[in-house]
């Protein structure tokens, strides 16, 4: 239950970023045709506890849409104790909100959809919300939280996102 609320808290402390950013509408950072790569780490717990790393590819078909490929590994470790490693790949549709190119952070939403890769795979989905925190013009940190629902298990992993990104004009 503490759980449920700490993820409802973060949802509503990115909305509000969200909300804020849509007020600030000014020139984006990023342009229709850019390219970015990033690598991302997981860590997972819903009844069970899982890891994941991954590599993602992105482009953008306008200053605040990108599309992009997303392959990772996760581990898993049950109440059993049994562990289980497998791959997962998705398509994502991101939506970057304007902000000022001069600020340092960028709020996103967007959706996902793929299947895992194995002996057991099923179809999955879910949400992205997060902002990207800016180093340089062209790279940075993305934080963000990624319930992923596996349509065969039923069940939704809450996962929390970090990502190194690097961005091609």
């Amino acid at each position: 239950m503490k759980k449920n609320r700490y993820l409802l808290i973060i949802s509503l402390a990115t909305l509000l970023l969200f909300l804020i950013t849509a007020v600030a509408m000014a020139q984006m950072r990023t342009h229709a045709g850019d390219k970015e790569i990033s690598f991302s780490g997981y860590f997972t717990s819903s009844n069970e506890t899982n890891w994941n790393i991954g590599v993602n590819g992105g482009y953008f078909l306008t200053d605040t849409f990108q599309v992009g490929l997303e392959f990772y590994i996760t581990g898993t470790e049950g109440v059993d104790n049994n562990t289980d490693t497998f791959g997962i790949a998705d398509v994502y549709v991101l939506y970057h909100f304007p902000t000022p190119k001069s600020s340092f952070w960028e709020p996103f939403v967007g959706l996902q959809a793929g299947a895992t890769l194995g002996d057991e795979g099923q179809s999955v989905a879910g949400v992205k919300v997060g902002v990207n925190i800016y180093f340089t013009d062209n790279a940075g940190f993305a934080i963000g939280y990624e319930p992923l629902y596996l349509f065969d298990d039923e069940d939704i992993e809450h996962n929390i996102a970090m990502e190194i990104f690097f961005q091609f004009h």
